[in-house]
């Protein structure tokens, strides 16, 4: 069955909301975090495959001059991104406390962390990418807004904005970010080694946090939480987004211009 542009979109939309109801592992429960991880990732890969056609035409034409550089952009970000989830994944398997029940934590968590949150980055600057792609395919459900397009862009654009910066300093996304670069985890992770080493229980701050949260007992599922969880890492995601837009848009215009100049002359 081939799927239309909208039809793509609305599973990709899906795809998306259950990948940021695995970043706060308490909002539903570790087994939906960790199964729903697995699954995610193989819908990942198979997300993949039935778009293997494409990927190899380009792989084979990469280097080639006709291959327009926002294409290969595209490819060494969804490279990075698959990288970036497979060693969120094996990290998981590694910290896993009820599918595998290996807990080992230590680096591992440091790598699930940091690489969870890079790949926040890295879809959001996938959907920059294509962000006419996704404006298209959303024109006929909005066909009814045309008239208030722009004021009711700018207002999105600005709550996005102020919304993401918020939860940036609200989440522990620049905790899990900058976790790779920082001394106290650096010492954490080798004094996790050398308990392992002396057979030692493991008592490391970054043990004890699954996905920036100290342990404590599962929260109450209520939709005002999963809505929340979804408003903070969503605008996190949609604010590089809209950077990644409008950088794109700065490079077509700079272009246009240069051209218009040389023909000019």
């Amino acid at each position: 069955m081939k799927l239309t542009p909208s039809k793509k979109l609305g599973l990709d939309l899906v795809l998306l909301i259950l990948m940021i109801l695995l970043y706060q592992k308490n909002i539903i429960s570790m087994s939906f975090h960790e199964i729903g991880g697995l699954v995610l990732f193989c819908l990942f890969i198979i997300h993949l495959l039935f778009n293997r056609k494409c990927i190899k035409s380009i792989t084979k034409r990469l280097f080639d001059k006709s291959i327009p550089i926002k294409t290969r952009i595209s490819y060494i970000l969804n490279v990075l991104l698959v990288i970036c989830w497979c060693l969120v994944i094996i990290s998981g398997i590694f910290i896993s406390k009820v599918v595998f029940h290996f807990s080992v934590g230590g680096p591992w968590k440091l790598v699930h962390f940091s690489c969870a949150a890079f790949a926040l980055i890295l879809i959001g600057t996938h959907i920059g990418l294509h962000w006419n792609l996704i404006s298209n395919s959303c024109k006929k459900p909005l066909k009814l807004l045309d008239k208030f397009k722009k004021p009711i862009s700018i207002i999105c654009i600005i709550f996005v904005l102020i919304s993401g910066i918020y939860s940036m300093k609200n989440t522990n996304f620049i905790k899990w970010i900058t976790m790779p670069f920082s001394v106290d985890t650096m010492s954490d992770s080798e004094n996790h080694i050398r308990g392992a080493e002396n057979n030692k229980p493991d008592n490391t701050n970054l043990n004890k946090e699954f996905n920036g949260q100290k342990e404590k007992g599962n929260e109450n599922f209520s939709f005002m939480n999963v809505l929340k969880l979804l408003l903070n890492y969503g605008s996190i995601i949609l604010m590089f987004s809209i950077f990644t837009h409008y950088i794109e848009l700065v490079f077509i215009n700079k272009n246009k211009t240069l051209l218009i100049s040389k023909h000019s002359k």
